[in-house]
This record gives C-alpha cells, sequence and structure tokens, in this order.
C-alpha cells in the first residue's frame, strides 16, 4: 500500500479491514452508531499528474450511541488497493477499510464532497454496511494501468447503488462542498457526480467511470453511462 493511500487511513484511531474480517472487524459501538448524513469525497489528482484518476471514497458523519467509549464523530470507507508494489500492469486486489474520524463535514484534503441525506433516522452504519458485504462488493481488484490504480469510482457508484435501491439515501445529493464555484453542471445525482473527474481545483470534466474487477458481483447499469457505453 502506498505512502499516499496509507495517508487516507491512518489517524490516532485504528483502521479496520472488512474485506479480511467482514462486520466482525468493526467495533460494535461504530456499527451501532447512527448515520446523519454521508459524503463522497472526491480526492485530488497527484500534484504534477492531472491525468491521474480521483481517489473516492464515503465519508459518514454520525451520531455517537449512549455510552460510547470511543471519541468518533464520523468514518471513512473507503476501497484502496492492497499491495505493496503499484508499479505494475494488470489487477491487484483491494481491501475495503474503515476508520474512525474525529471531525464532521468534508476533510481537509477534499477537492468536492457531495453529501446524501439519510431516509430514516434510524440508519446505522450496521444497515450501511450490511448490504456491500451481503453482495460481496468488498471482495474487489483494481485495473492498474501506467502506475494508476483504476476503480475508485467503480467501487463507489456500485456500492451507493445498492444503498439507494434499499431506499436508505434520497437519489439526489443535499448539498455539494464548497458551495461555490465550480459548479457542476447536470442533475444532482450519484451517475452524474460519479461520471466526472476533478481537477486539483475541483472543476469538473466528463469522464466515464473505469471499472476495476468484482469478484463476485454483477454491476448496476453496466454498459450505460456513468459508463462507457455498449449500446
Amino acid at each position: 500500500m502506498s505512502v499516499l493511500l496509507r495517508s487516507y487511513f491512518s489517524s490516532m484511531y485504528p483502521t479496520h479491514n472488512i474485506t479480511v474480517g467482514g462486520l466482525h472487524a468493526v467495533p460494535r459501538q461504530l456499527l451501532n452508531a447512527v448515520c446523519l448524513r454521508l459524503y463522497i469525497e472526491v480526492m485530488p489528482p497527484l500534484e504534477g499528474h492531472e491525468d491521474s484518476p480521483n481517489l473516492v471514497f464515503f465519508k459518514i458523519d454520525l451520531s455517537r450511541p449512549a455510552g460510547a467509549t470511543i471519541p468518533f464523530k464520523s468514518v471513512r470507507l473507503g476501497m484502496i488497493p492492497d499491495y505493496p508494489q503499484l508499479e505494475t500492469d494488470g489487477y491487484v486486489p483491494g481491501a475495503l477499510l474503515t476508520l474512525s474520524l474525529g471531525y464532521e463535514l468534508p476533510g481537509p484534503r477534499v477537492c468536492r464532497a457531495f453529501a446524501f441525506t439519510p431516509l430514516s433516522r434510524q440508519l446505522t452504519l450496521e444497515h450501511i454496511l450490511r448490504p456491500i458485504i451481503e453482495n460481496r462488493l468488498q471482495h474487489f481488484e483494481f485495473d492498474m494501468r501506467h502506475t494508476y490504480a483504476h476503480g475508485y469510482r467503480d467501487f463507489i457508484y456500485q456500492a451507493f447503488s445498492l444503498l439507494i435501491d434499499r431506499g436508505y439515501f434520497e437519489r439526489s445529493l443535499s448539498y455539494v462542498w464548497p458551495e461555490d464555484e465550480p459548479l457542476i453542471p447536470g442533475p444532482p445525482t450519484i451517475k452524474n457526480i460519479l461520471g466526472k473527474q476533478f481537477d486539483r481545483d475541483g472543476r469538473p470534466r466528463d469522464e466515464p467511470i473505469s471499472k476495476g474487477y468484482f469478484r463476485s458481483y454483477v454491476r448496476i447499469n453496466d454498459g450505460i453511462p456513468p459508463y462507457v457505453c455498449e449500446r
């Protein structure tokens, strides 16, 4: 795992590997925490490499359950390459990780973030994780090409589509961060958001989702936008 990737999943709190341990890897206090809002956080391209794909993760603000002893305010949830050397082409295994965080709202290194509101005030982190695990999305591989890992948007799009189908979140986002320019053209939907690449200033351009490889899952909406249209 590269230093850059480790930096997105390192803090004073521990990281939990769901690909390896499933729900049992996550402390019960976190699983019982209620979701206040969910962000799709887009990280900027590498400095000097505007062609490098955005890293994209979930960031979930949580209400701590009564009696919780872990001082968390949110978690980052994301798939990252779990491979020591990323200089080779081909598929490399991913790891689905959660990281407790001590702050709400988007993180300091995010170039754009898109907030979605839960449809239930009782939606917990366990509710969010269960359909992802039950459909085996945690077993995912990145497509390594020219030292860049492709598949971040692919995983997030498929995972969030499952959550929408379960009726957990609104289909349209509630707000965009930062709220000023540049504006995001098109409808305020997950399909439109993840069909774009963002530069370091948060300016979007249309770019179909690059696929990774799901070992045990059949994609929703494969072959139509925001993927490359095959019809």
